[in-house]
């Protein structure tokens, strides 16, 4: 996110670890951007209100990256409700509510939709763990005019970690 910022962008860093979040955005603030945190669980129906926090700090959203998600390490037979559950209501319901609640019909936005991307990971075939700015360098990608003709695509920031 912080390359965003060095572009001009201000940024929010939502997190549902609050203190994550602030440093975070204490990261670009030291680096001379413009950020807030904003603690909650996207998949909670009470985003409404972190998106009103966002659009009254920062104004409207032009860029929006949904990259909270969870994977279950265990097998999908031994896997109980609670656990599917969970990772079905970050990885599926949280994206649309906070793309529902940041991105209305009446958004003015760079390109035709928000940006959907995969978080980074560690311990991959790139024999190094995942940065944030290896996730930053996609998003600016994503946003930037040079990507302007591509639509629809998932870009797995994954360092290798899941080849197809």
């Amino acid at each position: 996110m912080s390359q965003e910022a060095a572009r001009g962008a201000s940024v929010a860093v939502g997190d549902l670890n609050l203190e994550g979040a602030e440093k975070t955005a204490s990261v670009i603030q030291e680096a001379g951007g413009v950020a807030i945190a904003v603690g909650g669980d996207a998949a909670d129906a009470a985003v409404a209100g972190a998106a009103a926090l966002i659009r009254r700090e920062l104004g409207s959203v032009a860029i929006l990256v949904n990259k909270a998600g969870v994977t279950a390490c265990q097998p999908l037979v031994s896997m109980g409700e609670d656990a599917w559950d969970r990772m079905i209501g970050i990885n599926l319901k949280g994206p649309f509510l906070v793309t529902r609640e940041l991105v209305p019909d009446d958004t003015p936005l760079a390109r035709q939709g928000p940006v959907d991307i995969g978080a980074a990971a560690a311990h991959l075939p790139m024999k190094r763990a995942g940065r944030p700015e290896d996730v930053a360098y996609a998003v600016a990608y994503l946003a930037s005019e040079e990507a302007g003709y591509v639509t629809g695509q998932t870009l797995g920031t994954n360092g290798g970690r899941h080849l197809v």
